[in-house]
């Protein structure tokens, strides 16, 4: 890591911090590292048994509709072409961070506490998830998932803004030293409103199909639901604690353990119960 670029950071660094600083930045390239090779392999996996057992791969319906009036069939898909992709995205990803410090992740994240590629990468992966658990459901007409794809673009945007938005800067103006702290959950709450209309369609199409839904489809929906409201606590976590380097580089981790737990999660509980 190129000293010169700790020389920027606000506020600057004490001797210690920068010893800090290269530990955390070091740390965060392994962990990167590791959960690319989990990701890829978990994808690699999935990709042969997606090919072996093809003819009894879940299969979800399409259609569309007007109000429940003059109802067209748009056909059916085997699940597994919005899952898979998402764990070759997120792998991608990591090893862009791990391999080549991507958008300054380290100085970003350590420093500031912003990852913009954490944004960016959820807007993709957890829109084909957003897509996936629609149609799971049941909510197969074409207008509800792709109105969750499009809130979870609005949800992620809020998130990454709360993240943005929420952090101490010291400015030197004149030899004077001015703290300026930004501090507001209004981010969050604006998030949460796509977030719900989100997962009400799920929910409500979820619990009409209830008693012809498999078990593996209960521990999907269900446990996705769990997953993503898992999410929320780093957010508040940091909001709560004062900047550190300790603090960005724990919630960076727990998105990175996250991400990883509920890809899995969904992947394979879906993909187990095709069998």
């Amino acid at each position: 890591m190129d000293d010169s670029l700790l020389i920027l950071a606000l506020p600057p660094l004490t001797k210690e911090q920068r010893e800090e600083f290269k530990r955390r930045a070091a740390a965060l390239k392994t962990w990167n590292s590791a959960v690319a090779t989990v990701h890829l392999s978990s994808f690699t996996a999935l990709l042969v048994l997606s090919i072996v057992f093809y003819d009894s791969a879940k299969q979800v319906r399409l259609w569309t509709d007007f109000g429940g009036v003059a109802v067209q069939p748009r056909g059916s898909y085997r699940l597994f072409y919005t899952l898979l992709p998402f764990p070759f995205i997120t792998g991608i990803f990591h090893v862009a961070i791990a391999a080549f410090d991507a958008d300054n992740y380290s100085r970003s994240v350590l420093l500031r506490g912003t990852n913009r590629l954490r944004w960016l990468e959820y807007a993709i992966t957890n829109g084909l998830i957003s897509w996936s658990l629609a149609v799971l459901a049941g909510a197969g007409s074409l207008l509800f998932p792709v109105v969750a794809v499009l809130c979870n673009f609005v949800m992620q945007f809020f998130g990454y803004l709360h993240e943005h938005f929420n952090y101490t800067a010291v400015n030197y103006k004149k030899g004077e030293r001015k703290t300026r702290v930004y501090r507001s959950l209004w981010f969050i709450g604006i998030g949460f409103v796509p977030w719900i209309a989100n997962w009400l369609v799920v929910l409500v199409y979820f619990f009409e199909r209830t008693g012809a839904a498999p078990v593996n489809d209960w521990l999907a929906v269900i446990g996705s639901l769990v997953w993503s409201l898992a999410f929320v606590a780093p957010l508040l976590w940091r909001f709560y604690q004062p900047d550190s380097i300790a603090v960005n580089y724990y919630t960076e981790l727990a998105y990175i353990l996250l991400s990883l737990s509920a890809k899995l999660w969904l992947d394979w509980v879906v993909t187990i119960g095709s069998f």
